[in-house]
């Protein structure tokens, strides 16, 4: 006859600390002369007229899409209501 026994233990203690400091600091200055000119102010509103609209990224409404669900919607009630009648004249 043979016994056997065995025992384990295992104790584990874990301790992390962990600090982070960042900072930064940017600093621009830029000087622009300034000129009478009537053709570069316009041009200037041109450039922020421009930057004031988003870009097209193709999400425009479209009312052709829920149309064309609601036309398959009443298609398939219809062929199952057609189905079904169907079945009943054939009982």
């Amino acid at each position: 006859m043979s016994e056997s026994i065995s025992e384990s233990v295992s104790e584990s203690i874990s301790e992390s600390t962990s600090e982070s400091v960042s900072e930064s600091v940017n600093e621009s200055i830029s000087e622009t002369p300034v000129t009478p000119s009537h053709h570069l102010s316009t041009s200037a509103e041109a450039t922020t007229k421009t930057a004031e609209r988003l870009p097209s990224t193709g999400e425009d409404d479209s009312n052709l899409l829920p149309l064309a669900g609601a036309g398959l919607l009443f298609a398939s009630l219809f062929a199952r209501r057609r189905k079904k009648d169907d079945n009943q004249d054939d009982n």
